[in-house]
């Protein structure tokens, strides 16, 4: 073994001085592909012999200015990945082999392994093990000691306890394979077996710090804190010197400081605690702000917790129980998507704390994404899975419909916990989302889980649901008065029945229920709803205002009471914009102005929308400055688009690029900032644009058609035809089936026609491929087959545009009267086009309404000047 390790520093040294060498050499007219070749060999063979000095900001620097010069090649990214590993960041080694972007060989491959296997990724290293069996066979012996390490890292002792003793055989693995083993009897609870193994190792490697550092350990478990400071003292001292505190440095000293504390010798621990707040400056600090947090989020004093967990992100980006505790505080108050955002960077359902990823899925299910849910439970152990994770599974597979997955969840929670109120409402709600329903089936379920839990009120809304979901409205009188009687105290089953007799026009039964629980407390949220339903019902407009006036008397920072007076005004027709003349004192001005933004914003009085959004951001509850986001993006969408359309490209770009800022992924931004950059000749950026669209909807067509729409603009229609052509061929996506159609008219169209044929074909149903069979048909001059396709057209899209204006035309064309009517539909439908302008102002001319008629046309030429016909039916006109 000394012979081998003298040759390899032998030739260490001869590849330096060769390298050195080459590298001057080179200056003296070597190519420059050779030159890069060697520069970045010189920096790798730096980065490793800095690595094995234990210098691992200056290995970090050499393996940067390797991949630099060649980021296709992997030994840059080992050297790198092993100071991850080193630091104690075994997941930053993951990410940066993931993100790889060059050709993988074996040793790649075990590296990966290795960083999986010390995150804790078991179910990845398993994975890879699996896929990449033919490449890592090549080294058996190495592959075979991987495997035994997945045993461990997976908790299955016994079984890994064979594959080490196995592998003690051979002689590169000895040693790791002894400390395995003893690692397996330290678990176990083997106290004495694991030292007298760890004995052995470091009789052979007396500087082995790792067997050092688990023999304290040991001695720390089982109290015996004299040997444990003397283990600790031993690993410290033969720990090799490096310019970085390692995360073994680290646990020694933290260990060392435990230990002497325990011993009542504060003074000396203190020595090691002071070496680590001297490498780890603000550590303290944090830690003491993050427990004050803590405290103010258990006394429920939430406003205060935010503002104090905000500053430690502010300046401490990846405090990571800081950032999840502000997701609980931002998901407690109904905000899922502040919550996902400070919990995303941190989640990896492997290793991630169970309660934790679901959390984060639940946070994912409110916003609808059922899909990210189902990949993140993929990543899951079987094992760590209880039944709130089988439950997430099933209800995130039954809104992918993927309901032979949900079923399969479904059973696994039963095996968990068969009598689970949660598992059985969403054994219910799987059995009404089935493509054919079976309502019995969660009749049937809900009525036994009742039988368990006839108090809880979830079951008692759920039961009567279905029942009226049958129509049972007997059997649903019968429990609502059992239910009225047996539970007469209880406030939540009162309001089920009031609420009942409120869907059964029974205003006056639910209005006693209602002032009996008021009657006892005053400010009870959802009996004062219920009443709002009651007058609402009555259209006692006046009487609703009152109830919400009263509402917000007692929660003035709930908004649906402020929609609720605004709606009520509306409703008496008094002016909403007026609402804060009948608010109560303590009423919040932030959120009636966010009420008036989104009215004005629905009205399209965008100036009057900007000023209230303004003013609703001056201290708005925390809660709702997502819902304030999600309309000022809105609200400048519309500005953008109004900018377009007057052709102020310039103005519009401006708003959407600030817009961006806010949602960085928002399809419709960057769909519209697409064609605002192709209408500016802008081709390169809006290549860029629809790039980023494409990763992040790679599913979607809009990329590809938002690029066709480029090729278009830059007059290469050929090019844009063969992209669609491609994406339709592997695709058949109907959405950019018309555009397709319409290149292909523009330059063939025998070939339209045949890709038409194609088109309908593959959506028999496509409504728009239809109206273009029409068009043909009426092209080609068979206008009665062209009027049948028209007409079953409209029975199935009575709104359909075309189909009205061609149809009105060639019943115009027949004399008949229906065409009046037809096009006059057209018009109402889309008052500002100008081929329907035409046809509708022409039928009205030639049936004697000419000025009318005469109106439509002018309007008509405005808005389209250089188009033939409508320009020849204004000069017949002003020709008469």
């Amino acid at each position: 073994m000394k012979l081998k390790v003298f040759n390899l520093q032998i030739n260490k040294a001869l590849t330096i001085s060769m390298l050195a060498a080459t590298v001057f050499l080179s200056a003296c007219g070597e190519s420059k592909e050779i030159q890069k070749s060697t520069n970045k060999d010189a920096y790798l063979a730096q980065g490793q012999s800095y690595l094995d000095a234990y210098q691992f900001k200056a290995a970090y620097r050499a393996a940067n200015d390797a991949i630099k010069i060649d980021p296709d090649s992997i030994d840059g990214y080992l050297i790198i990945a092993k100071i991850n590993q080193e630091s104690g960041q075994p997941l930053e080694s993951v990410k940066l082999l993931e993100s790889f972007p060059g050709i993988k060989n074996i040793e790649y491959y075990f590296a990966l392994l290795d960083a999986y296997q010390q995150s804790g990724k078991t179910v990845s290293a398993q994975s890879l093990i699996e896929q990449q069996t033919e490449i890592l066979q090549s080294k058996p012996q190495r592959l075979q000691f991987v495997k035994a390490q997945q045993l461990l890292f997976s908790n299955n002792l016994q079984q890994a306890k064979i594959a080490f003793t196995e592998s003690l055989k051979n002689p590169d693995y000895k040693i790791d394979s002894m400390l395995a083993l003893a690692k397996i009897e330290a678990l176990s609870d083997n106290h004495s077996s694991a030292l007298t193994t760890l004995d052995e190792i470091i009789k052979l490697e007396p500087n082995n710090t790792e067997a050092l550092f688990l023999k304290s350990m040991i001695y720390i478990k089982s109290e015996d804190l004299a040997n444990a400071e003397k283990s600790l003292s031993e690993t410290l001292a033969v720990l090799p010197t490096s310019d970085i505190f390692t995360s073994q440095r680290i646990q020694i000293i933290q260990s060392l400081a435990n230990v002497l504390t325990q011993q009542g010798r504060s003074s000396e621990a203190l020595i090691y605690t002071r070496i680590l707040s001297e490498e780890f400056p603000g550590a303290e600090s944090v830690s003491m702000q993050y427990t004050r947090a803590l405290e103010l989020f258990e006394n429920q004093q939430f406003a205060t917790a935010k503002e104090l967990l905000l500053e430690i992100l502010d300046n401490n980006p990846g405090h990571q129980k800081s950032a999840t505790l502000l997701a609980l505080i931002f998901y407690n108050e109904g905000n899922p998507e502040s919550a996902e955002k400070y919990l995303a960077d941190f989640i990896d359902p492997e290793i991630s704390p169970i309660k934790l990823t679901e959390l984060y899925m639940a946070t994912q299910l409110q916003q609808n994404k059922a899909e990210e849910v189902l990949n993140l439970l993929k990543n899951i152990p079987e094992k760590s899975r209880n039944v709130d994770t089988w439950v997430l599974y099933a209800n995130a597979a039954i809104q992918q419909k993927e309901f032979a997955t949900a079923k399969m969840a479904i059973d696994k929670a039963k095996l968990l916990a068969p009598q689970s109120i949660r598992l059985a409402l969403t054994e219910s709600f799987y059995y009404n989302s089935l493509p054919e329903p079976q309502a019995e089936k969660a009749l049937a379920l809900i009525y036994v889980v009742l039988s368990s839990h006839p108090e809880n009120n979830t079951l008692q809304m759920l039961y009567l649901r279905q029942l009226l979901t049958f129509k049972k409205f007997t059997e649903a009188d019968k429990y609502v008065t059992n239910l009225k009687s047996m539970y007469s105290d209880n406030t939540d089953t009162q309001l089920i029945v009031a609420n009942y007799y409120i869907y059964q026009n029974k205003s006056v039964e639910a209005r006693k229920i209602i002032e009996k629980i008021l009657a006892l407390e005053n400010n009870h949220l959802q009996a004062l709803y219920s009443l709002v339903k009651i007058n609402q019902i009555e259209k006692n407009w006046l009487a609703t205002l009152d109830n919400y006036k009263q509402i917000i008397s007692y929660y003035p920072t709930e908004i649906t009471p402020y929609t609720g007076i605004v709606n009520s005004l509306i409703e008496q027709q008094k002016d909403p914009l007026k609402a804060a003349n009948y608010l109560p004192k303590n009423h919040e001005a932030s959120l009636l102005a966010l009420t008036l933004a989104n009215l004005t914003l629905q009205q399209n009085k965008l100036d009057l929308a900007t000023g209230y959004a303004e003013e609703a951001g001056n201290e708005l509850p925390q809660k709702y400055q997502t819902s304030l986001n999600k309309l000022t993006v809105r609200l400048n969408l519309l500005k953008a688009s109004k900018a377009f359309a007057e052709n102020d490209y310039s103005k519009a770009k401006e708003i959407l690029i600030t817009t961006l800022k806010q949602e960085p992924e928002n399809i419709t931004l960057l769909s519209l900032l697409t064609d605002i950059e192709i209408r500016l000749a802008q081709y390169i950026e809006a290549e860029k644009t629809t790039d980023n669209i494409a990763k992040i909807s790679p599913k979607s067509s809009l990329a590809t058609r938002l690029h066709a729409g480029i090729f278009v603009a830059q007059e290469k229609p050929q090019q844009a035809i063969n992209l669609l052509t491609a994406y339709w061929q592997k695709t058949k996506d109907e959405q950019l089936a018309e555009q397709l159609y319409l290149l292909l008219g523009n330059n063939n169209s025998e070939k339209a026609a045949v890709f038409l044929s194609e088109w309908q074909q593959a959506f028999p149903k496509s409504l728009a491929a239809i109206r273009y069979q029409a068009i043909n048909l009426q092209n080609n001059g068979n206008k009665e087959q062209a009027l049948q396709v028209y007409d079953a057209q409209l029975k199935q899209a009575p709104n359909d545009v075309v189909s009205l204006n061609n149809a009105a035309w060639l019943y115009f064309e027949q004399g008949n009267p229906i065409a009046i009517s037809l096009a006059e539909k057209a018009y109402k439908l889309m008052p500002d086009n100008a081929a329907i302008l035409d046809t509708y102002g022409w039928i009205l001319y030639k049936n004697g309404e000419r000025q009318q008629g005469k109106q439509l046309i002018e309007k008509a030429i405005r808005l389209s000047p250089d188009e033939p016909e409508i320009k020849s039916h204004l000069l017949e006109i002003n020709n008469q």
